[in-house]
């Protein structure tokens, strides 16, 4: 946190400041359960040893004059850290629930912008004899990946650590500045930006690989998204005018769950949490009487957009991305496959960059019309929740000597938008928060109820398809499971007479030798005999194999496209018309169903050893199919 920070608000910072109403506090923040009793002395010490790495927990923000420029950060000469640090007792029994309902009356308030826009609040009285912590700050100070970052400062990775080194020398506020200086500044940055923005745009279309990288940004962020915008979100319980009350709840998983379900079904840290999402808003939908068949809601997702040598700078560099949540699919793997799917369609499309684009030329709306447009209350029918994944450290820290035991996220609420899932993860363990407003969403305990079992569906679906006793129920996964595993580990298909089918194939591959050799060598001969004149025989030959030998022709070089033989004919047709065929230049005829290769021989699992058992005839076709998949998907 020792970065140099910006002084002046930029468009996306500001906007949180401009939309912000006693309805929808533009506040981010979480809970923290720790390990024992915390006391408000203790974290008061800790924090007026650290506050110097923190400089901006001491600035407030100041509007300037006529709103002719965004507000800027100045240092609080009435700076206290007692206006910041509350510490209260909730009611008994002091368990989880009312945790929830507690702590969403303070997450609800508004923060005092006088000061510095954050605050602590520990809150004690729990039934286990843990400390909850709830602290907020403001969106417009930081995003959640800084969020995250800002934690980092307060905390420790053990629980007896030294305190930082002190400040070279105590802290002195700058003084304010008139009103008449505040307007000279906001003039000046003015003119000062409206002359960078139109140096930089001009030369911008001397470099044409410049234009051409920005155009592409951003027609694949509007195509991507027009068809959502083209019309509206569907109908849910949670979308409807925001009130003033809020509530929160979590549900907690581990991480190491989550990696399993990512290398047994596939996709992402993000995609497997989707899939849950989805199964969980289905099940809480259906509950309500909300047909899901064939529904796809709306997240918007934020995506951080910050480089790694941009950590700690604090304030918003985010864009979003609109995924689609498959709540009308009720297979687990299936519907896991389709979010996997269209995140890599958005992510292809570089939709979060084009939209990032698109805030970037907000940047030349003026201050003052931004801040009028921000207090109207413009209906929005574009998504219907908001999910937020931000990765936390994966070890234990520590406050005051005390463990964190666990982080529970909190979002804001705004417009019609009256659930917002944050996600975080936290030593090992993954957790699902969702803020909501009790008057849209009462029951926010049995949302956690459906988001724990559609857990439960999407961890027992992986765990079916690792021991093998399940298949997943699309081509693009079970591509992945093939593929990731040895053909040995797959069962056994069950059979009658397994050593005369045994027998069988193995003859079964011999004669396929024999007959590729044998196939070849009339191909040469065909060739030879074409140079001589005979072509009156030829082309008789060539006539009466046309109607039988065409139409085996377009099988056999589609499959050599994926690097074997066609196993599509039968034995029956590849003798009849396997000399015409050769004759006419049509190349060597198609082998038959039995003597076609094994999934072992195909590029899926081309490592597999010889001695494993080939599937029966009537799956030899599976693997081209699931080879032409596995295509598509790398591309």
């Amino acid at each position: 946190m020792t970065k140099q920070l910006n002084r002046r608000l930029t468009s996306m910072d500001a906007a949180f400041l401009y939309v912000e109403k006693p309805s929808q506090p533009m506040h981010i923040g979480g809970v923290m359960i720790y390990e024992g009793h915390v006391s408000r002395d203790e974290v008061r010490k800790l924090l007026s040893e650290r506050i110097h790495l923190i400089p901006r927990y001491r600035q407030k923000v100041v509007f300037a004059p006529f709103g002719l420029a965004h507000p800027t950060w100045e240092d609080d000469r009435d700076f206290n850290l007692d206006n910041h640090i509350e510490e209260l007792t909730m009611p008994a029994p002091g368990d989880d629930s009312v945790l929830s309902e507690f702590g969403g009356r303070l997450h609800a308030q508004m923060l005092d912008r006088n000061h510095p826009l954050w605050k602590m609040y520990l809150i004690q009285g729990r039934q286990d004899g843990n400390t909850a912590c709830l602290a907020v700050v403001h969106h417009t100070m930081v995003d959640g990946v800084s969020g995250v970052d800002l934690q980092m400062v307060t905390h420790d990775l053990t629980p007896n650590a030294a305190p930082p080194d002190a400040p070279p020398e105590a802290w002195q506020p700058e003084a304010p500045a008139d009103p008449m200086s505040r307007l000279q500044d906001a003039v000046r940055e003015q003119l000062v930006d409206a002359a960078r923005t139109f140096t930089d745009q001009a030369f911008q279309f001397m470099r044409p690989t410049e234009v051409r990288e920005r155009t592409r940004r951003l027609m694949g962020a509007v195509t991507s998204a027009m068809p959502s915008m083209m019309r509206q979100a569907p109908r849910t319980p949670f979308n409807g005018r925001v009130s003033d009350q809020r509530t929160f709840a979590w549900a907690e998983f581990e991480f190491a769950d989550v990696r399993f379900i990512r290398s047994v079904l596939g996709g992402t840290v993000n995609d497997v949490v989707l899939a849950v999402l989805s199964g969980g808003l289905g099940r809480y939908m259906r509950a309500h009487g909300y047909k899901t068949e064939g529904v796809e809601l709306r997240a918007m997702c934020p995506v951080s957009m910050r480089r790694e040598d941009e950590r700690g700078a604090l304030g918003n560099l985010v864009s979003l991305m609109i995924a689609p949540l498959f709540v009308g699919i009720l297979d687990p793997v299936e519907r896991l496959e389709a979010e996997r799917s269209a995140m890599e369609r958005l992510k292809g499309s570089d939709q979060a960059g084009g939209f990032y684009q698109l805030t970037e030329m907000a940047n030349g709306v003026p201050p003052m019309w931004q801040a009028i447009l921000g207090q109207f209350d413009v209906p929005q029918t574009l998504i219907n929740t908001v999910s937020t994944n931000v990765p936390g450290p994966q070890i234990p820290l520590y406050m005051a000597g005390k463990k964190l035991l666990s982080w529970l996220p909190l979002g804001p609420l705004a417009g019609n938008v009256g659930l917002f899932n944050a996600i975080l993860s936290y030593n090992q363990k993954i957790t699902i928060g969702p803020t909501t407003d009790p008057k849209l969403m009462p029951d926010i305990w049995f949302y956690i109820d459906c988001l724990k079992e559609s857990f439960a569906e999407v961890k027992a679906a992986a765990e079916s398809v690792a021991a093998g006793t399940a298949a997943p129920t699309s081509v693009a996964s079970l591509v992945e499971t093939v593929a990731s595993k040895p053909v040995r580990a797959r069962p056994a298909r069950a059979s009658a007479t397994p050593k005369r089918k045994t027998a069988t194939r193995r003859k079964a591959r011999a004669t396929n030798g024999r007959r590729a050799g044998a196939a070849k060598k009339a191909t040469a001969t065909a060739a030879a005999s074409a140079e001589k004149p005979a072509a009156s025989t030829a082309k008789a030959a060539t006539k009466r194999a046309r109607p039988k030998a065409a139409a085996k022709k377009s099988k056999p070089a589609a499959t050599k496209r994926n690097g074997r033989a066609s196993a599509t004919g039968t034995m029956t047709a590849s003798r009849r018309n396997g000399a015409r065929a050769a004759a006419s230049g049509n190349g060597t005829p198609a082998p038959s169903a039995a003597s076609a290769p094994a999934p072992s021989e195909s590029p899926v699992a081309a490592s597999a050893p010889e001695a494993v058992e080939t599937p029966t005839p009537e799956t030899v076709e599976i693997p081209a199919v699931m080879a032409e998949e596995r295509v598509e998907a790398t591309v």
